[in-house]
């Protein structure tokens, strides 16, 4: 288990939020068409892809589903986000494990 950091967090945030511009692109949406299928204004998308505004999790899924991707791609794209942006620290229990067993 790894040490929660609130910087862990703000870089998997700004991870995401590039992602989630990145993946509007591709699947071929302006801004405006990503507001009108989710019911925002293109302002409340730009600020969510400039890092401005977060999303909670129903809907960044809403939103990666609009653009086309399916749950388990959304779970997958998660992975690889925290993977990226979570250093892994050693936690209490490794550390005195190891001083136990002499590593």
């Amino acid at each position: 288990m790894s040490s929660f950091s609130s910087g862990q967090c703000a870089s998997f945030n700004r991870e995401l939020s590039a992602h989630l511009h990145k993946i509007r692109v591709q699947a071929g949406f302006s801004q405006s068409a990503l507001a009108t299928e989710l019911d925002l204004d293109q302002a409340a998308v730009s600020r969510v892809e400039s890092g401005e505004r977060r999303l909670n999790t129903g809907e960044t899924i809403l939103w990666l589903n609009t653009l086309g991707l399916s749950l388990p791609q959304i779970c997958a794209l998660f992975s690889k986000l925290w993977d990226k942006t979570n250093t892994k620290s050693e936690s209490f229990w490794e550390l005195e494990v190891g001083k136990e067993i002499g590593e």
